[in-house]
């Protein structure tokens, strides 16, 4: 993560969170180089260390059970591969979370893949039609700051992953969703919503608006408080036509 370029962030004041946050990266960053190239270094070592997570356990199954029960029931050989496929998954999620470095380092944008439950607290509390979301375990990670070129402009964005669980025991499932966020050019009056429509289905308290655009609404739903009449004309003069072409 780099401080080259200053960057917006959808949390007023948030510098000294993205401090922190890029001095952790940093040092995280680094371990993962060079863990990374110790595995590259050492690829037979790593082929052999999966040779041998899966041909023990198989071995032993084999000595115990013998080969024909095992033939008859395929879920005793999956079983059985789940400590090398825990050992493989490990090293893609660190291939993945590299390439993530390099691409922002190309880009000249941040980056930090740090799972972090104090943002998410805090952006729930400004944004709780996105973030209040699951009963527990939630978390931003995989977050971005950047900026890319519009109509020969620079805009700049945030984009982060948002995680939370819901439901406790068997009943319990874990939810990913990706965010994007940008600064718009002036202070909106209006307060309203707009999401993928397929993302956000009703919110109790607001009133849906739509546009002329039978794309646009097929794409987006627009949620509002107030009454039409004085929020309509804010959030169309917002959301005019180029800018829901763009979206």
């Amino acid at each position: 993560m780099s401080t080259s370029t200053p960057v917006w962030d959808p949390l007023p004041q948030a510098s000294d969170d993205i401090i922190a946050l890029e001095r952790r990266e940093q040092e995280e960053e680094l371990a993962d180089n060079q863990q990374y190239q110790n595995y590259l270094k050492h690829a037979g070592r790593l082929r052999l260390i999966l040779g041998i997570l899966i041909a023990i356990p198989v071995g032993f199954a084999i000595w115990i059970y013998g080969i024909e029960r095992i033939s008859m029931d395929p879920r005793i050989l999956i079983l059985l591969a789940i400590p090398a496929l825990l050992y493989y998954s490990a090293v893609q999620r660190l291939a993945a979370k590299l390439v993530k470095e390099v691409i922002a380092q190309q880009e000249n944008w941040q980056y930090s893949s740090i799972e972090d439950p104090n943002r998410w607290s805090t952006l729930s509390t400004l944004y709780p039609e996105i973030f209040m979301r699951g009963d527990r375990k939630q978390c931003v990670y995989d977050e971005f700051w950047g900026s890319t070129p519009v109509q020969n402009q620079p805009v700049s964005f945030w984009m982060t992953n948002f995680r939370y669980t819901t439901g406790s025991g068997k009943n319990s499932h874990t939810s990913e969703e990706s965010v994007y966020a940008l600064p718009l050019p002036r202070t909106v009056a209006s307060d309203f919503v707009l999401a993928p429509k397929e993302w956000l289905s009703s919110l109790f308290s607001r009133q849906k608006l739509e546009t002329e655009s039978n794309d646009f609404n097929k794409a987006f739903v627009i949620e509002y408080k107030g009454q039409r009449s004085t929020e309509g004309p804010e959030i169309f003069q917002t959301l005019t036509p180029p800018v829901q072409e763009q979206l």
